[in-house]
Formats: structure tokens, sequence, C-alpha cells
């Protein structure tokens, strides 16, 4: 039932939005979720705002069909830390799948990977198919781990889809990537801020 009550209070935030009182639904969902967004501009927030009442109203939909599942898992996506692993145009390396799969296992984070390719209009079916074959072995490990994980393909090259997910996923606190140039392999971790 608690479940509940706090799908009713954000729905009263999504009240606040409607009526064009953003500031007061800003504060309501901050104090809820306990995310501080003080540094970000009123457009910014405006924003993240929406896009947050979108993912409670979806819960709350779920909740009201009695897809109590459903709602349990958006809810938690909407809090649940996230790491984005980088793979190479449609790969993704041993290494940087071990690597990344016992970080988020030891931090308690999901896993958002990116498939991401600059590819010809004409080749564009053929790299997503590519994409979806070759993250199985990447999804089924997540899953054995217990690990939480999604997959996303962009049409963009990497720095400009880090920033497409970056903005579609929030919570994205690192990036693991590896160094493709190097025979190595090393993963990289870093933070985005």
């Amino acid at each position: 039932m608690k479940f509940l009550a706090t799908l009713e209070q954000y729905e009263e935030a999504i009240t606040f939005a409607q009526a064009g009182e953003y500031k007061t639904a800003i504060e309501f969902i901050n104090g809820k979720t306990g995310k501080a967004e003080k540094k970000q501009s009123e457009k910014e927030n405006k924003i993240k705002l929406i896009d947050t009442l979108h993912d409670y109203q979806e819960a709350i939909t779920f909740a009201e069909a009695g897809a109590h599942k459903e709602a349990t898992a958006t809810m938690d996506r909407i809090h649940e830390k996230k790491i984005l692993v980088v793979g190479h145009n449609n790969t993704f390396s041993s290494n940087l799948t071990e690597y990344s799969l016992g970080m988020a296992k030891r931090l308690s984070y999901n896993i958002v990977a990116l498939s991401s390719g600059q590819v010809d209009n004409n080749e564009k079916d053929s790299f997503v198919d590519k994409c979806k074959t070759n993250i199985e072995l990447f999804k089924e490990m997540a899953k054995k781990s217990g690990v939480f994980f999604d997959h996303i393909i962009k049409m963009n090259n990497t720095e400009k889809a880090i920033e497409e997910v970056y903005r579609e996923f929030r919570d994205i606190d690192f990036v693991v990537a590896e160094d493709n140039f190097d025979r190595r392999r090393e993963c990289y971790v870093y933070a985005l801020s």
C-alpha cells in the first residue's frame, strides 16, 4: 500500500505541473526523491520534471491496471543509479563486459549498454541486427549476475550518442569504455557531472 500512496503523491505533482506550477511540482518531486537540482537552470528542471512525471505516470498506469510487477519495475528503473557501458560500434569485449558487470554488482548499479555507429541508411538494418545479436551474451551474463540491464542503439558517433543517452536516462553516474586503439583494451571509467 505504501507503493500506491507514493504513486498518488506523484500524481499530485503531475497536477501541479499541468497547472503550470512547475516550481511547486519540482520541489515536490525533489523532496520525495531526495535529489537536489540546485545548479540546474529552470528550463532544465522543467524538462527533467516532465520526464520524471511521465515515468511516474507510466508506473501509476501499470499499478491501476493491476500490473504491479511492471509498476514496481518502472519505479525501480526511475530510482536506480546506472552505469553507461559504451561498446565499440556493435560489440562489447569480454574484458569490458566482465569489468562493468563486476562494478555494477559491487555498487548495486544498473547497466545501460550503448551500441553506436554512424552508418549509411542502407546499412542501418544490418547494423541494428548485429547489435542485437552481439549484446545477447552480455544481457545473459547480467541476468545471471542479478544486474538490471538495458541496451540502447544509437545511429550517431560515440560522443553524441553518450550525450543523447545521458539526457534520456537520468541517474547515470559512471561511463565505462575501452580504449579501442590499445591492444591491451584497458577499461576506463569516468563520471558524468
